[in-house]
């Protein structure tokens, strides 16, 4: 294989989303006996890329994650490096005040 041949990858969204292209019923996810295809992670990730973006999320914006490590979780890192936002998650054993603390004033 010759690498000219193929378009550069931007990000992992554009590397993921080929493999939804090239191997739809392939399974991308496998989570407690559950099976999630490639196309059915796309189609997810996408609705919640759209979703974040016409709720008024700006390329570069941090969308902070409170996901248990699920395939919602990878959906979710697809979504936002499909729609340009940065995904961040605090660690799991923070507890409420110290996240608060810790978010950008005015980020809702």
């Amino acid at each position: 294989m010759v690498r000219e041949h193929f378009a550069p990858i931007v990000n992992l969204a554009d590397a993921w989303q080929r493999l939804a292209i090239a191997q739809p019923a392939a399974p991308a996810l496998v989570h407690d006996g559950r099976i999630v295809t490639w196309a059915d992670f796309a189609r997810r990730a996408a609705g919640l890329a759209h979703h974040l973006v016409t709720s008024g999320c700006r390329q570069q914006d941090t969308v902070t994650q409170f996901l248990r490590n699920t395939p919602h979780y990878l959906e979710s890192i697809f979504a936002c490096a499909a729609a340009g936002l940065v995904p961040v998650a605090p660690p799991s054993q923070h507890t409420a005040p110290r996240i608060v603390h810790a978010l950008p004033a005015g980020s809702g």
